[in-house]
């Protein structure tokens, strides 16, 4: 029995970090329907459900990883937005290497009236 699953599922995407975003979305829409009692939030987990097992068992390895590295930088950049120290730094992008770093308000550390970046020297 082992070795018929292990050839099913050879060469198949399998799970990762959107898949399990999938899932927990599915779950919590899942029961935020049966608390609210709205049957079509029920109904729409179970297309999360679906969209993790057609990704789950994927055969296009490129395309589920593109999809995935999409996830994990839109992830990122939003979890970077809400724990940013925004009472004690600024933040900035630097437009030519696009490296982010932060300064510190209360001091001007090296800085003139714009910042430069650590990385390519670059005044913006």
């Amino acid at each position: 029995m082992y070795e018929k699953y292990r050839r099913f599922m050879e060469g198949r995407y399998g799970f990762d970090k959107l898949g399990g975003a999938l899932i927990i979305t599915g779950l919590a829409v899942s029961v935020l329907g049966r608390i609210l009692w709205l049957v079509w939030l029920s109904r729409l987990s179970i297309v999360f459900y679906i969209l993790f097992a057609l990704r789950f068992l994927s055969r296009k390895e490129y395309a589920r990883s593109r999809e995935n590295r999409v996830f994990i930088n839109l992830w990122s950049n939003t979890k970077d937005f809400f724990t940013r120290d925004r009472e004690n730094y600024k933040y900035y992008t630097c437009p030519v290497c696009r490296t982010k770093f932060r300064v510190p308000k209360n001091s001007a550390k090296g800085y003139s009236t714009r910042p430069m970046c650590p990385k390519c020297r670059n005044e913006f």
